[in-house]
């Protein structure tokens, strides 16, 4: 039972790698792209930044360079989230394809363990029962 429990952690933590919907829907690489494309337009039109140009910056130097923008502190925030996404955003679409094999592998790993467990709980149930096991409440 305890094999069980950890390989569904463990299974529930590459689930949650794999990006969705809200809906829970899998999103495609090509949506991913889009998702990634709207970021960058987004950075691009409303604070004049370029996205490539910044990946293998600091924030600490971005921040330099949009206060030096006279930027206000509101606007700056939002510039911050939106580079953290992105950020994700690009680590998740490297990530994607590794997490979906990992994910078919790992349902191999964890189905007969689950199917063993449900069998050994069928048994027992039996068991209790053709013995005659009474409740107590």
């Amino acid at each position: 039972m305890a094999i069980v429990w950890v390989s569904g952690v463990i299974g529930r933590y590459i689930y949650l790698q794999i990006p969705r919907t809200i809906e829970g829907r899998e999103l495609s690489l090509h949506e991913l792209q889009d998702l990634k494309d709207q970021l960058d337009i987004e950075l691009y039109n409303k604070y004049n930044i370029d996205f490539s140009s910044i990946k293998s910056t600091r924030f600490s130097l971005i921040k330099l360079q949009l206060l030096s923008n006279n930027i206000s502190k509101n606007d700056f925030l939002k510039v911050k989230l939106l580079i953290r996404k992105q950020k994700r955003l690009l680590s998740r679409i490297k990530r994607l394809d590794k997490m979906k094999k990992l994910f078919k592998y790992w349902h191999v790993a964890h189905l007969p363990f689950a199917l063993i467990m449900l069998i050994i709980m069928l048994i027992h149930i039996a068991v209790v029962l053709y013995f005659g096991y009474k409740w107590i409440f």
